[in-house]
């Protein structure tokens, strides 16, 4: 009966050992990464594995001992058994410093100029803002894209890193044409300024200039005993547009 517990136990270790042998993924020393971008992390590595052949691994600590981040870095890659396959990234917290090992049949997927356009652009920014999960999630789908774009295939990244809280729609009005755009532009700023103010056509300054106006032509021919005519028409038009230049009637 030992005997055969004895066997058991033996195959099941055998079964369990590679599993148990086999490089980390993600190694949070620091503590700095949520749960689920671990989680994330694995599950781009299998789809990168799949994809690519092409391993990922993120390793942060909190200090190095003096030791410099790349060849703490690249170390690190020479332990792993999957080195040569293996993209490494390691972030120094508390020193703020970083550092990308690339192993030697990857880089041919993610040369050295990919590499540092990807931590320019994805990866400087939000670190030194301490949104570790953010960097290392940008960092990690942009290398993900060009190693399988490098190896003629593709991969899924949508639902990793946040990647599917898609930004709030702004609502968008119907579109105008090009005809629309230019009578804006050269409409009067007048009439732009005063859209949507109510104005019922008429004023206290508008009744009393007209009162005056009246007077002034047909009290005049009055006094003098005249009748308006032709030379009251012509007053109400010199009038009338004065007062139309000066806004005076609008």
């Amino acid at each position: 009966m030992k005997r055969r517990m004895l066997f058991v136990l033996l195959a099941l270790f055998m079964i369990a050992a590679p599993v148990l042998a086999e490089d980390p993924v993600v190694t949070d020393s620091a503590l700095v990464l949520s749960d689920q971008t671990s989680r994330d992390i694995a599950t781009l590595n299998r789809r990168l594995q799949d994809a690519a052949g092409v391993s990922i691994a993120v390793v942060t600590r909190h200090f190095l001992d003096g030791a410099q981040p790349q060849a703490q870095a690249e170390a690190m890659l020479r332990d792993r058994e999957d080195g040569r396959n293996t993209i490494l990234l390691l972030l120094v917290i508390g020193e703020e410093r970083f550092a990308v090992a690339v192993g030697g049949d990857a880089r041919r997927l993610l040369p050295a100029e990919a590499v540092a356009s990807l931590t320019s652009m994805r990866l400087t920014q939000p670190f030194n803002d301490r949104a570790y999960d953010q960097a290392v999630g940008a960092f990690l789908t942009g290398a993900a894209a060009q190693i399988v774009s490098a190896a003629g295939e593709s991969i899924d990244t949508h639902d990793l890193f946040g990647a599917t809280a898609a930004p709030t729609a702004q609502p968008q009005g119907v579109p105008r044409t090009e005809i629309e755009d230019w009578l804006e532009r050269i409409r009067p700023q007048r009439e732009r300024d005063t859209e949507g103010v109510s104005d019922t056509g008429i004023s206290i300054g508008k009744v009393v200039f007209i009162l005056a106006a009246l007077y002034f032509i047909f009290g005049r021919n009055a006094r003098k005993g005249r009748r308006g005519g032709c030379s009251s028409l012509i007053w109400v038009l010199i009038i009338f547009s004065i007062a139309g230049g000066f806004d005076f009637l609008r």
